[in-house]
């Protein structure tokens, strides 16, 4: 009785991302409390989160400044988790919600900028053939993630709302591959419709503004500011 060939578990290549340009990726982005932000793309739509930088229940916009500049010393110095937190400490705050929270903050902002960088690269690389989603296969590993480890699209048809992350602490990427290189990783080519059901509110956009017109842009910045806002980085559509 023949034998099925042996296909490997999905172990996609590390591709590193270049600092400068997370940096500059993460310190454009607007300052806003979740609850302004969320009211914002309500009325403008969801690609208004990739505009801004938040977070959850933290509206001092001096507190969200400090937390982004320490980010971006982290990301300049190439620092861990251990490393921010210690920056936490000397800068007097430290999240009343725990040490969860601040993991949180952490891994969320900067797997955003991250995946933003590469869903620039990617998306816009006509060597690319297809774009495949990479979850880390481990016990903290999110389900619905892992049910999406190793699907494959070509890259024009990859949907810009499963660009990681997608939820909270999510650890995912995207990589590229060749109709050769599908069958060397153990993935496959996804048929049918994607599932969006999980999406997480603020998650459902690829981590990019690319897209967004100049003119909402501006519509967004006045409407800060007639609401008594203020704009704390510019917005930069095209990036």
């Amino acid at each position: 009785m023949p034998v099925a060939p042996y296909v490997p578990p999905f172990k996609p290549t590390f591709r590193p991302v270049a600092p400068d340009r997370l940096l500059k990726l993460l310190g454009e982005k607007l300052l806003l409390p979740k609850e302004e932000l969320a009211r914002l793309a309500a009325e403008l739509g969801a690609g208004v989160w990739e505009l801004a930088w938040t977070v959850a229940t933290v509206t001092d916009l001096a507190v969200m400044e400090t937390l982004r500049a320490s980010l971006l010393e982290t990301i300049k110095t190439g620092g861990t988790l251990r490393d921010w937190r210690k920056m936490l400490d000397d800068s007097g705050w430290r999240s009343p919600l725990g040490k969860w929270h601040e993991e949180t903050i952490f891994r969320t902002t900067l797997g955003h900028v991250m995946e933003g960088e590469r869903y620039e690269v990617l998306t816009n690389d006509p060597n690319v053939e297809y774009l495949v989603f990479d979850a880390i296969d481990d016990d903290r590993v999110d389900e619905e993630c892992l049910s999406l480890d190793g699907q494959a699209w070509p890259r024009d048809e990859f949907p810009d709302e499963l660009w990681p992350p997608i939820h909270f602490n999510c650890r995912c990427s995207v990589i590229p591959a060749d109709a050769n290189e599908l069958g060397e990783l153990g993935a496959t080519e996804h048929e049918g419709p994607a599932p969006l059901d999980h999406i997480a509110e603020g998650f459902d956009s690829p981590p990019s503004v690319r897209g967004l017109s100049e003119d909402l842009a501006g519509v967004i910045e006045d409407r800060l500011r007639e609401d008594g806002w203020a704009v704390h980085a510019p917005v930069a559509p095209g990036r």
